[in-house]
């Protein structure tokens, strides 16, 4: 990623545009991106950081920008772009496994980093909300967030990350 001590301007512009798709898909998708059982469609891209270590800059700040328009506020802002950062470091890891199916392995971290990740933040600030005049124990609504933001990103990354890497591999771009 560094070259002579700088970071080339392909590398910034790459990293620029991931997360300029990342915050015009999510806000596209605002419908979906921001449920109960959420399909952020940009969380696709969280399988970049396999082929381009440098998204993980863009990704983040992606998710940044877009959860601004969460409702969840500051929580979500950096909650949320915690645990993408610590999933696409993880992501990138998974590329220095020698097989030829790590790259299925990199759809794991964004999946399962966000599920119990941005559930626990999520929970602790619905906790204190009734919810149809029943009190829920914290780990029970831990357990349904969790649940629905793992079916969620499954869909997105599972399924939307597969057909990226698909893409990436059939075309010249993982150079």
């Amino acid at each position: 990623m560094l070259i002579n001590g700088n970071l080339t301007t392909k590398l910034m512009i790459r990293s620029a545009v991931v997360m300029a798709l990342y915050v015009a898909i999510t806000l596209l998708f605002k419908p979906i991106s921001y449920q109960v059982i959420q399909v952020r469609i940009s969380e696709m891209l969280t399988i970049l950081p396999f082929f381009f270590p440098e998204t993980i800059i863009g990704l983040t700040l992606g998710c940044s920008l877009s959860n601004i328009f969460s409702g969840y506020g500051l929580y979500d802002i950096i909650g949320g772009s915690i645990c993408t950062l610590i999933a696409a470091i993880l992501t990138y890891y998974c590329s220095k496994i020698k097989s030829k199916q790590a790259v299925y392995l990199a759809l794991l971290p964004p999946i399962l980093v966000n599920a119990f990740g941005v559930s626990l933040y999520l929970t602790y600030l619905q906790y204190n909300i009734p919810h149809h005049g029943i009190r829920i124990s914290f780990w029970v609504l831990y357990l349904m967030n969790a649940s629905y933001i793992l079916i969620g990103q499954s869909i997105a990354v599972g399924i939307g990350g597969t057909m990226l890497i698909q893409i990436i591999r059939k075309g010249k771009w993982a150079s």
